[in-house]
C-alpha cells in the first residue's frame, strides 16, 4: 500500500498536469547535465522543483527546449531525476553498476538503447573455453595452486575494506542528493536522501571509518542552502553517542578517536553534539525556555514540556479566568471568590520521583 508521502506526490503531479495542461505548457524538454542527456516531459519536472520551473521559464521558446546544467556530479543527478521521474532513487554503487533497475526514466530518452547484457560473453564461454584449461592443468598443476595461495589469504582484509569503502561512499552519495534537494528547492527529494542516510547511520561500523570525513561534508555552509536546516545533522548525533561508551584505557576504538577528530575540526558539530548529549538530562520549557533536568519538567498532557512554576501560573491565569466569568453570570448577592491553586498532580509526582533519576 503506498505511503501517505508517495499519495502526495501522485498527487501534486496530477495537480500539477492540470494546471500546464490548461495553460498548453506541456512541450518535452532536452536536459543535459556531464556527459548524459535525457528527453523529460516539462510538467514532471516544473511542478516539483520551482528552480527547474525558473529555469524552464527562461529558456528561448520552441519545439524541444534544451536545458543544459553543465559539468556536475553525474550519479546524484541522475538519482535526482530518478525521483522526478520515478517517486525514488536507488543507490548504484561505487563502480557504477546499479545493484536494482534505478535511474532516470521518462517519456523518451536520448541515450539511446539501454545497455547491452552479458549474453554474449556468456555464450563465449559455453563454446568451449573450458577445454584448454582442463588440457592444461595436467602439464603444471602448481601454477593454479600458486595463484589461489595469496587471493584466500587476503579474502578477508579485501573484503573488509571494500565494505568499509562502500559504506563511506553510499552515505557521502545521499549527502550529495539532499544538497541538491536543498539547490532545486525538492523536499520530497529531502525527505527520502535523509532517510536513506539515517538507515547508513545505523550501521555497525558509521562511526568508525569517514565519519569525519562525512561530518564536513555536512557541516560545510559553503554548499548548503541554509544553516538551520537539520535534516541530516540529526541522524549524526545517536551512533556517535553511543560510542562514547566507557572503554579500556589500553585501547581506545578506532570510532572514538574519528568522533574526537570530528570534535575537535568542526566546532559547530561539537556545539550541537554537548546540546544533544544535554538533552537526553534536559529539557527546555515551553513557556519560559529555561533548561532544567527531567523531572524538573514534566511531560503534561499533549506532549507539553513545562516546568512547575510556569504550571502554577498557567493553572492560577485559568482560575483567575473561571473567577471573572463566574462572577459575570452570578445570582445577585453572590460573589465567586479566587481559590488558591497548588501544583497539578503531573508536576508533584515528577518532584516526588527526583531521587529516582
Amino acid at each position: 500500500m503506498p505511503s501517505r508521502e508517495e499519495i502526495a506526490w501522485a498527487v501534486s503531479i496530477l495537480e500539477g498536469v492540470g494546471e500546464f495542461t490548461r495553460n498548453k505548457l506541456h512541450l518535452d524538454i532536452e536536459v543535459s547535465y556531464g556527459n548524459k542527456t535525457h528527453h523529460f516531459h516539462k510538467l514532471m519536472l516544473c511542478i516539483q522543483s520551482s528552480v527547474l520551473a525558473r529555469k524552464i521559464s527562461d529558456l528561448a521558446a520552441g519545439p524541444i527546449l534544451r536545458l543544459n546544467l553543465g559539468q556536475v556530479d553525474v550519479p546524484s543527478y541522475d538519482a535526482m531525476f530518478s525521483l522526478l521521474t520515478t517517486g525514488d532513487y536507488m543507490y548504484k554503487g561505487i563502480s557504477g553498476i546499479p545493484q536494482q533497475s534505478s535511474g532516470p526514466r521518462s517519456d523518451s530518452l536520448v541515450t539511446g538503447r539501454p545497455e547491452s547484457t552479458n549474453e554474449p560473453d556468456s555464450k563465449k564461454e559455453s563454446d568451449g573455453t573450458k577445454e584448454p584449461d582442463s588440457a592444461k592443468e595436467p602439464d603444471g598443476t602448481k601454477e593454479p595452486d600458486s595463484t589461489k595461495e595469496p587471493d584466500s589469504t587476503n579474502e578477508p582484509n579485501s573484503t573488509n575494506e571494500s565494505t568499509a569503502r562502500s559504506r563511506l561512499h553510499e552515505s557521502l552519495f545521499h549527502v550529495d542528493v539532499y544538497r541538491l534537494g536543498e539547490q532545486y528547492e525538492i523536499p520530497y527529494l529531502k525527505k527520502r536522501a535523509a532517510e536513506k542516510f539515517a538507515s547508513c547511520t545505523q550501521t555497525p561500523n558509521f562511526c568508525k571509518e569517514g565519519f569525519l570525513q562525512i561530518v564536513s561534508k555536512i557541516y560545510d555552509t559553503t554548499t548548503t542552502t541554509t544553516e538551520a536546516d537539520r535534516g541530516l545533522r540529526h541522524s549524526l548525533f545517536p551512533p556517535a553517542f553511543k560510542h562514547l561508551a566507557p572503554h579500556s584505557t589500553s585501547h581506545i576504538p578506532d570510532s572514538l578517536l574519528e568522533i574526537e577528530a570530528a570534535l575537535k575540526a568542526i566546532p559547530n558539530f561539537a556545539h550541537d553534539f554537548l546540546l544533544y548529549a544535554a538533552r537526553l538530562h534536559y529539557r527546555v520549557c515551553i513557556d519560559c525556555d529555561e533548561m532544567m533536568l527531567k523531572h524538573e519538567i514534566p511531560q503534561h498532557e499533549d506532549g507539553i514540556l513545562m516546568c512547575r512554576e510556569c504550571c502554577l501560573n498557567m493553572r492560577e491565569a485559568r482560575n483567575r479566568e473561571e473567577v471573572e466569568r463566574a462572577r459575570g453570570s452570578a445570582l445577585p448577592g453572590v460573589t465567586p471568590e479566587w481559590i488558591y491553586v497548588e501544583a497539578c498532580g503531573v508536576c508533584e509526582g515528577a518532584v516526588g520521583a527526583a531521587g529516582d533519576w
